[in-house]
């Protein structure tokens, strides 16, 4: 009995498709969303290890949390106070913090080559509500890249990290949010794939139990 269950719980599995829960993509992928703005009062504009803005047109703040000391110049663009960073943090600012279903930003690498030669490798690691991540690696050449990163197939995100591995970052610019919701705590919720395989697990072997049982009956 038992290794019948085990043996289509392994069939249900491979059987179920895949998906990619979370999409990066290397552009920029905007509409709809909020703009973070540095333009009010409570805001913290640095320099600081952490700046913290809020989202136009919504009350949620958001934190840009870096390795260095951070500081802003023309309002929205995010700098190390020494022209250099190589990690930030972005997420919705505790002590309420929360989702987001897409973010579009803009990244500046340090210019060291001058050339069409990459400046910086990096990671962007998208950490989502029920606590998994996913990520992606991308170079960055001379001049400004823009970037996406977005939720699907009902998923969200918590937080974004983007860590260079080789080289640094000069500038993060262009921050934007999609579909912010501002929560006191997480749950770890089950992916709809993990609920269907259950329950089909589940109906199998009961009708494996109901047929085995007939069959005592009739012996």
């Amino acid at each position: 009995m038992h290794r019948v269950i085990a043996v289509v719980f392994s069939l249900l599995l491979l059987s179920l498709p895949s998906y990619a829960d979370i999409q990066f993509n290397n552009s920029n992928q905007a509409g709809g969303l909020n703009n973070l703005d540095f333009d009010s009062l409570i805001n913290v504009n640095g320099i600081a290890s952490t700046v913290r803005g809020h989202l136009a047109g919504s009350s949620a703040q958001v934190d840009v949390r870096g390795n260095e000391q951070l500081t802003l110049s023309n309002g929205d663009k995010i700098q190390a106070a020494d022209g250099k960073f190589t990690v930030a943090d972005i997420f919705l600012s505790p002590p309420s913090p929360g989702t987001f279903a897409r973010i579009v930003f803009a990244l500046k690498a340090f210019d060291v080559n001058r050339g069409n030669t990459p400046d910086a490798f990096f990671t962007i690691a998208a950490t989502q509500g029920n606590g998994s991540v996913s990520s992606q690696s991308f170079s960055l050449t001379q001049g400004t890249s823009h970037f996406s990163v977005i939720a699907t197939n009902g998923s969200d995100i918590r937080s974004i990290q983007l860590a260079a591995s080789t080289g640094a970052f000069e500038r993060l610019s262009q921050v934007q949010l999609g579909n912010p919701i501002v929560s006191t705590t997480f749950a770890a919720n089950p992916e709809p794939g993990s609920i269907v395989l259950l329950g089909s697990v589940a109906l199998v072997a009961l009708a494996l139990q109901r047929k085995r049982s007939a069959s005592n009956r009739r012996a």
